[in-house]
């Protein structure tokens, strides 16, 4: 919400999904929860009364309340804000002894800030040895290969932020390998569709029929390149782009 006169800004995010509006001006009206023991003829046709044990149910959630005199600034946290609310770790209690334990990767490489891991799958039927052999002590070893689906998402639109907003660049071998979440070696990437089903120079008459009004900056994104040993990627603001990423594991 702007106040025009003195070009002040505030912003409300939420944990969940909540009716809002602007009755009046300067106002700003969140429906945390809706209760109502008759129908109150707004379409739903019956009262709106969930009970749980004989009482009645209350929605509860966390606010996020911000407030800025820019609307550069506003936009920047307000993104910023809302993918971290979006991405929080989930807790979940297991109650038994052979639970594995999450750890913060051990490398030192970190996304760029505007750039948000929208997708990190490992696809089940690709994993498998290819490979084994013996060395000079005749200690047997094995290399694993497995794929990826990897999703990569420019979280600032054009013109948003002066810094957030230009094109962005990451290096998947950084990203999977020691440096960053310790996956193993990158040593092929294929970009697909959004969808992660079909690669993206596989139909040339489905590329044009969709293709936006908005050129890309880079025409590397227009053949599905990446580029050199880093594979590295090229993400132009708002950009989402999908890969299928084979890695190698001793």
């Amino acid at each position: 919400m702007q106040n025009q006169e003195t070009d002040d800004w505030i912003s409300i995010l939420t944990d969940r999904s909540q009716g809002g509006s602007s009755i009046t001006d300067d106002t700003l009206e969140l429906m945390l929860h809706r209760r109502l023991l008759d129908d109150d003829a707004f379409g739903v046709a019956q009262p709106l009364n969930e009970t749980e044990f004989e009482t009645g149910l209350v929605a509860r959630g966390t606010h996020y309340l911000l407030f800025s005199n820019s609307k550069q600034d506003m936009i920047r946290r307000t993104r910023l804000l809302a993918n971290r609310i979006f991405r929080k770790p989930m807790v979940s209690l297991r109650n038994y002894q052979d639970s594995e334990t999450v750890v913060k990767p051990s490398g030192s490489y970190e996304l760029p800030e505007n750039v948000n891991l929208l997708t990190l799958a490992i696809i089940p039927e690709t994993h498998q040895v290819s490979k084994c052999y013996f060395d000079s002590y005749f200690s047997l070893y094995l290399i694993f290969y497995f794929q990826l689906l990897l999703r990569l998402e420019h979280l600032f639109a054009p013109g948003e932020d002066p810094e957030k907003s230009q094109i962005t660049v990451v290096s998947l071998q950084e990203l999977l390998s020691n440096s960053g979440y310790g996956l193993g070696e990158v040593i092929e990437v294929q970009e697909t569709t959004l969808g992660g089903d079909r690669w993206k120079t596989s139909s040339k008459e489905d590329l044009e029929k969709w293709k936006t009004q908005v050129p890309l900056t880079n025409p590397q994104q227009e053949k599905g390149e990446v580029l050199g040993p880093e594979f590295l990627v090229i993400l132009d603001p708002f950009q989402i782009r999908s890969f299928i990423v084979t890695i190698q594991r001793p």
